[in-house]
């Protein structure tokens, strides 16, 4: 008897389970705020708004959403999923050695990437150079007068001035032509405060100001108010 065997053969494919990875849309930012020796600030809240463009510019407007974290002990605040834009980074009264600052850098976030940026606060100052004159004369001038700069508006002192020029972010003496140079955080507004070295004498100057970053303001002050206060001691 003839037997005939069948050999019964089977294909096998071999299968691949593919994990489908969602596309990465959001970016993350590392922000740091240093003081002017390099050393972090902490608990200094920070604000990330989307930026607004007209052509070249970019901008935000009062309402604008934005996200927020607070610096950690290094001066780092942390933001991990921005979508991708340009933004407005931004930190206001930033105590600093008795004085205010107010910080703005505009940083464009990458999605899927983690983008770092390091402020030094105190860059964002400008310089006041001012000569006190006496009178409308350009030659005139009032030397050894005490010059003080107070954030504005003051608080409720009332009458009582000499409060005020304690609470005075900076002061100085007007050299022996009168010329005194004061280096003051930008963005912030002033007022000017004259006072005699024994600070007998205290008056407030309707002067008001406010420097841009980097801003060197050059100009005559005068101080004919201070002066006939001062003879009139």
């Amino acid at each position: 008897m003839l037997v005939l065997l069948g050999v019964v053969t089977t294909s096998c494919k071999k299968i691949t389970n593919v994990e489908v990875v969602a596309p990465v849309d959001t970016g993350s930012l590392k922000y740091q705020l240093i003081d002017g020796s390099g050393k972090g600030l902490a608990n200094i809240k920070v604000h990330a708004y989307k930026a607004r463009q007209f052509e070249n510019h970019y901008y935000i407007e009062e309402g604008d959403y934005s996200d927020t974290a607070r610096t950690n002990f290094q001066g780092i605040a942390f933001f991990p999923t921005l979508k991708p834009a340009t933004y407005v980074i931004k930190s206001n009264n930033i105590p600093l050695d008795r004085m205010h600052y107010n910080t703005t850098e505009y940083i464009q976030v990458v999605a899927g990437l983690e983008k770092s940026g390091i402020t030094k606060v105190t860059d964002f100052s400008g310089l006041v150079n001012m000569k006190l004159i006496t009178d409308m004369k350009p030659d005139s001038k009032l030397p050894g007068c005490g010059v003080a700069l107070v954030e504005h508006p003051p608080a409720p002192w009332g009458e009582d001035l000499r409060k005020a020029l304690d609470a005075a972010v900076v002061t100085g003496i007007s050299d022996s032509n009168g010329f005194i140079s004061l280096k003051i955080p930008s963005d912030v507004t002033y007022y000017t405060i004259l006072f005699s070295p024994d600070k007998q004498v205290i008056t407030v100057l309707n002067s008001v100001f406010i420097l841009s970053k980097g801003e060197v303001r050059t100009g005559s002050l005068h101080a004919g108010e201070y002066e006939d206060a001062l003879n009139n001691k």
